[in-house]
């Protein structure tokens, strides 16, 4: 670089030649520019579809286990509603045979003692 710069001040090339090394410096500067912007580019969009790539299977990771976790929670609700309806029946049966009998107890006393009120009249 320093050579080049001596040379370029020197008088030992025409105004000319100087132009033409000074254009050809700047288009090769140019181009390498755009070498590196294109490599850059590049680079970036592979980092970019990387990134993007292990993201998705994060956030897939994340919602499987939270809506295995999700599932898990509902089978074991519906479950616990399953107990909970079965336990109800029975208890509604055995209400019921209490209530029957009550019922029946009391018509019996009733009807008894309707008896002994007709005998006693």
């Amino acid at each position: 670089m320093e050579a080049l710069r001596a040379l370029l001040e020197s008088d030992a090339i025409t105004e000319q030649m100087k132009s033409e090394i000074q254009e050809a410096w700047n288009a090769k500067v140019k181009e390498n520019r755009l070498a590196v912007t294109a490599e850059l580019r590049e680079e970036f969009a592979r980092k970019y579809e990387h990134d993007k790539s292990v993201m998705i299977e994060a956030i897939d990771a994340m919602i499987g286990e939270k809506l295995s976790a999700e599932m898990e929670e509902f089978h074991e609700d519906r479950k616990q509603l399953a107990e909970a309806k079965a336990k109800y029946a029975v208890a509604m049966r055995e209400n019921a045979k209490l209530l029957q009998n009550f019922i029946k107890e009391y018509i019996a006393k009733e009807i008894s003692e309707l008896h002994e009120d007709a005998k006693t009249e």
